[in-house]
């Protein structure tokens, strides 16, 4: 081989390998950003003018306070009204207090009397409560600044003559009213109480006697609604208006219109996976590389602990917490996991890394995200959502009859809860195309 053909050989590999360089194409590099929902709304206490506190009186409720026993352990009325009482008048404003049965009447007398009362059994009436006509007051004089509270034991009595196929009628009634102010949310929340009174009211829709000593009910649920725009609701909420510290519940719920639930969180350190790298800003991910054989993951720290407590449980938010609909692709090929404080530690080598951060931010539950399946080839936008779907103690607080059924079955059950719960849920759940999450992240990957 001669010199000038070993000149053009090298000459052709050099042009070769100068293509190779030019027309390779780069390792793809994306920017992912990480913001709280922009749908939030700044939250006051100062922004509620007025807030009421409804008292159902009926003969039903009576038991609820056993006013044959001077003992108190179990009966939660005489301890969580006295305390919503107080609470709102030291956080919010001074509340009014209102009995409704037949009719809704203020109470005139002072705090102590009505507590007095209250707890003695003498508010408690007879009179035909028609819980549907009693919602529908409570929600239709509910006015713009103003919380209103329900004590009830929600147990339906549509009058002589009705039969439980008419018990249809509380689902479109409640679901008419609330359609009537698009601005009222609904927080939700059960308490299990001892129940031992000398009234029963049974799905016939008349009252029937029972002696109080022989028959002792456990676990009897007692509901107390609060009914308002969400940013006041959030604002009592808060405030610790119902705190579970104060008086624990045992169930609660959020049927909520508008704004996102304000959830701070945290971009953790660790643990991470993959070719990423956290902004030392903390509000942004560098991905180097990521596809279905190489997946990148990230862990998300959130603050859940002023919030309903039904949000703050790990199943629900496991099985609710989600790739906006839009996106909703995103579901398959890429993961998930929840993790609380207890489980965060058995996740990660590095635990005592982030443990300033988990205390300094008071981390409650942390969000493992694993990304292989997203679009590399054009800047993408995205959410990760809680969906507010109804927890299963909704459905599971129904009996449909309640007439001769021993005590010990109803523990826990409310006599056709389900007409109630799902005028509710028809309202909240109508518009598809605006779905009312709980909270959001978003996300923005951007090609670098």
């Amino acid at each position: 081989m001669n010199i000038a053909t070993k000149v053009s050989i090298a000459v052709a590999v050099l042009i070769i390998v100068f293509l190779v360089i030019i027309l390779r194409k780069p390792k793809p590099t994306y920017k992912l950003e990480i913001k709280p929902c922009e749908k939030t709304q700044a939250i006051s206490a100062d922004s509620i003018e007025s807030v009421k506190i409804f008292l159902e009186t009926s003969l039903s409720m009576k038991g609820y306070v056993n006013r044959q026993s001077v003992i108190d352990s179990g009966y939660v009325i005489k301890t969580v009204v006295p305390y919503l009482i107080t609470d709102c008048r030291g956080s919010l404003c001074q509340p009014e207090l209102w009995t409704i049965s037949i009719a809704p009447q203020r109470y005139i007398r002072s705090e102590d009397e009505f507590i007095t009362n209250l707890r003695s059994g003498q508010l408690m009436q007879p009179g035909n409560t028609q819980i549907h006509l009693i919602l529908q007051h409570v929600i239709e004089s509910n006015q713009p600044g103003e919380l209103s509270f329900l004590i009830s034991d929600f147990i339906p009595d549509l009058g002589a003559g009705q039969r439980v196929e008419d018990l249809e009628m509380i689902t479109t009634t409640i679901y008419d009213v609330l359609r009537s102010k698009q601005s009222i949310s609904a927080a939700l929340f059960q308490y299990y109480s001892e129940f031992n009174g000398d009234w029963y009211y049974d799905r016939q829709g008349w009252s029937r006697p029972f002696d109080g000593r022989n028959i002792n009910m456990h676990n009897r649920p007692l509901y107390i609604w609060i009914f308002g725009k969400p940013e006041l609701i959030d604002a009592a909420l808060k405030q610790g208006v119902l705190s579970e510290n104060r008086v624990p519940f045992q169930n609660s719920y959020y049927y909520r219109d508008g704004f996102c639930l304000e959830i701070p969180f945290k971009i953790l350190n660790y643990p991470i996976g993959g070719k990423i790298a956290i902004a030392k800003s903390g509000d942004a991910i560098t991905i180097v590389k990521t596809s279905p054989t190489m997946p990148v993951s990230f862990t998300i720290g959130l603050d859940l602990n002023n919030v309903p407590k039904f949000i703050s449980n790990t199943n629900y938010l496991a099985a609710n917490l989600k790739f906006d609909k839009n996106h909703d692709h995103l579901n398959t090929g890429n993961e998930i996991k929840l993790y609380d404080q207890s489980s965060i530690k058995s996740a990660t080598n590095y635990y005592n890394k982030i443990a300033p951060d988990i205390d300094s931010k008071s981390l409650t539950h942390f969000i493992s995200i694993t990304l292989g399946n997203i679009d590399p080839q054009q800047d993408v936008e995205f959410s990760l959502v809680l969906e507010n779907n109804e927890p299963s103690w909704i459905e599971n607080a129904h009996i449909r009859d309640d007439l001769e059924i021993p005590a010990e079955d109803l523990e826990g059950m409310t006599f056709a809860y389900r007409y109630i719960s799902e005028g509710f849920k028809k309202r909240f759940n109508e518009d598809k195309d605006n779905p009312n999450d709980l909270f959001e992240i978003q996300f923005k990957l951007i090609s670098k």
